[in-house]
């Protein structure tokens, strides 16, 4: 769910799994709503880990390229800043008046504190609680993972070696696994805190560690293999197991996602599907999409149906398609009209702040 450059040229490939990512997960929620029982679109929302190893990627890359630096942390936190808050604060702003002027209930379902909302701990409320996130606001708890990500990673990556840091990682993927197979009896637990997620994120920076290695081309062909040998034993045990009682189905997935980025670091001139221009357009705009899709679509289906978004039917088809449509358009302005100014006006800081660095460091 961001914007930045992953490298001085931006990685076609990598946008294109950014554009598929928020897709399917705007689909999965879409149809899993008219298509009541069918499990495909329940499996949809492991676009959610694609998101994870990508953001693990991206920023992984800059703490390891920038750490040492002078004034990267004052750098590093002002970019997330400008990148994620002002648009979520607007949302979250919109969700408040709504739900003031609207009776959304039962088509928004329940709602949480908003101060859990506004702090980024709503994840951790519906943990606590054991309660669905409430759906106009429900997409809020994968940045809530991601806030503290930002927050953990460049401490993490600081305090260890670098001999020492795929260690690390290793460990807290297995940390991660553990922690939904303790939590099991909790779905929210399970899937919507950090420590549960942790996986796909440090697989992410695993993949960043290995491209700064030398020698990455020399295991092209071993990437491809296990690109393909990864679905081989993960489709079979997901389908049979259900999805949800696979504990190891986000950190198969986010390997899966990873064997397909190492292998195009180390091919990059190969010809892949994910470099349509098309996916690169879903890809600028996802952080919008993925923020407004669940509300869109409850008020939409509320104003013209009257009725939830869980509600099976096919009179909703043509609701979700308008849904889909409104999404795209309002995501679109965002992003030419709100976001990139405010993006616009932080790179703007940081050229003058690393000018005034260069200025005080001559002679």
């Amino acid at each position: 769910m961001k914007f930045d450059s992953i490298s001085p040229t931006r990685i076609r490939e990598f946008d294109g799994l950014r554009g598929m990512a928020v897709l399917m997960v705007v689909f999965g929620h879409y149809c899993s709503g008219i298509f009541r029982g069918v499990q495909f679109f329940s499996y949809a929302s492991t676009g959610v880990d694609i998101f994870f190893v990508l953001s693990g990627f991206l920023i992984g890359g800059i703490i390891l390229d920038g750490l040492h630096e002078p004034g990267f942390f004052i750098r590093f936190f002002r970019r997330r800043a400008a990148r994620i808050l002002p648009l979520f604060y607007l949302v979250l702003t919109v969700s408040v008046v709504l739900r003031h002027y609207m009776d959304l209930v039962p088509w928004a379902g329940g709602h949480f504190p908003y101060w859990t909302y506004a702090t980024f701990t709503m994840n951790i409320w519906s943990a606590v609680q054991a309660k669905e996130p409430g759906l106009l606001l429900a997409p809020i708890w994968s940045l809530s993972v991601e806030e503290k990500f930002y927050l953990i990673a460049p401490f993490l990556i600081l305090l260890t070696t670098r001999r020492q840091l795929p260690a690390i990682l290793l460990a807290l993927c297995v940390m991660a696994i553990a922690f939904r197979y303790a939590f099991r009896p909790n779905i929210y637990a399970m899937e919507l805190v950090l420590p549960a997620r942790m996986d796909s994120l440090v697989i992410g920076i695993g993949v960043a560690v290995i491209q700064r290695r030398a020698g990455l081309m020399r295991y092209k062909n071993w990437w491809k293999v296990a690109l393909f040998a990864l679905p081989v034993v993960y489709l079979p045990i997901l389908v049979a197991l259900r999805g949800q009682d696979f504990l190891l189905a986000h950190t198969f997935f986010a390997l899966i996602t990873a064997a397909y980025m190492l292998s195009v670091l180390s091919c990059p001139d190969a010809r892949s599907a994910f470099r349509a221009s098309w996916l690169a357009f879903f890809a600028e705009i996802s952080y919008g999409m993925y923020l407004i899709h669940e509300m869109v679509n409850v008020l939409l289906t509320r104003i013209l149906l009257g009725k939830a978004i869980y509600s099976p039917g096919y009179d909703r088809i043509y609701v979700t398609l308008l849904s889909f449509a409104v999404t795209v358009g309002l995501a679109l302005l965002s992003r030419r009209y709100f976001e990139n100014p405010i993006l616009r006006w932080e790179s703007g800081m940081n050229r003058a702040a690393r000018g005034s660095v260069e200025q005080c460091a001559v002679p």
